[in-house]
């Protein structure tokens, strides 16, 4: 999801990127409160968590890189790696893990980490592939 997401605001123009967020958003919304029986309100903070990690990895990305085929060199990879990485997963987890926090007792760092983990692999494997 994160990788997609990211990958999708990268390629779209600034101007039309508010299609991308309303569309992540509803796909986030229907995904975790109709496939995953989540109460509305853990589904708006998801959401918000991982349309914010999407935004600032490609606002970052965009920021940064200085070439259309950055992703062809290594330091390109590991800006991607380094930013959305690294950075973006770690702000949309620490969201995510405070609205699961909200919800339920959970262990922060087991959570955080999984959710980590599972969207830094998502956009170091998808975002190059769709990019």
């Amino acid at each position: 999801n994160s990788g997609l997401y990211l990958a999708f605001l990268l390629v779209t123009p600034v101007r039309h990127s508010w299609l991308i967020v309303l569309a992540g958003c509803m796909a986030n919304l229907i995904s975790d409160s109709v496939l995953h029986h989540h109460p509305i309100a853990l589904s708006l903070g998801f959401t918000l968590a991982n349309t914010v990690e999407a935004l600032a990895g490609a606002a970052l990305l965009k920021w940064l890189r200085r070439t259309p085929d950055y992703l062809e060199s290594l330091p390109g990879i590991l800006i991607l790696a380094g930013v959305s990485g690294l950075l973006s997963t770690t702000i949309g987890g620490l969201i995510g893990i405070f609205v699961i926090g909200l919800q339920d007792t959970v262990s922060f760092w087991s959570a955080w980490r999984a959710w980590w983990i599972g969207d830094f692999i998502g956009v170091l494997i998808v975002t190059p592939l769709v990019l």
